[in-house]
């Protein structure tokens, strides 16, 4: 289970304020690579990470209020953390390739109507930044063969 790999002792010291949630979601899991995140640039919205973790693409996704009345991490207590950070680690989606992860992205995100918002309102921005990122590493690979 995935909350088993939560890095508790990272969170409990990670600022607990509105706004983008970061600092938080930087350390959300222990021995975990942050691959790419897209953050809605506002004082509230939707984000969306992507951990690499134990040979598997992890797709966490969160809302971010602007303060205490519309985000739960603002001055959240120590039982707050724990529960908010569980249910992110439980509500993540699991990937084995990149491919499967970018389809996810693409399609099923839109045509699945049970969808949560955040994951709909980053899917497109997140999938165009892998992407590039995937062409990006190609063309370094194939300077470096060339050369």
């Amino acid at each position: 289970m995935l909350k088993d790999h939560l890095d508790w002792d990272e969170l409990m010291k990670a600022p607990r304020c509105a706004g983008g949630h970061s600092s938080i979601m930087h350390v959300l899991f222990k021995d975990a690579k942050v691959i790419e995140h897209y953050i809605q640039d506002d004082y509230q919205g939707d984000e969306a990470f992507i951990y690499f973790l134990n040979d598997e693409y992890i797709l966490v996704t969160d809302y971010f209020g602007s303060c205490s009345g519309c985000d739960a991490w603002e001055d959240a207590t120590n039982e707050e953390v724990e529960t908010l950070c569980t249910q992110l680690a439980n509500n993540a989606h699991r990937f084995d390739t990149i491919g499967e992860l970018i389809h996810f992205l693409d399609f099923t995100v839109n045509e699945d109507s049970a969808a949560y918002y955040a994951e709909r309102s980053t899917s497109i921005p997140l999938s165009k930044k892998l992407k590039e990122n995937i062409v990006l590493m190609r063309d370094i690979n194939i300077d470096n063969l060339l050369n």
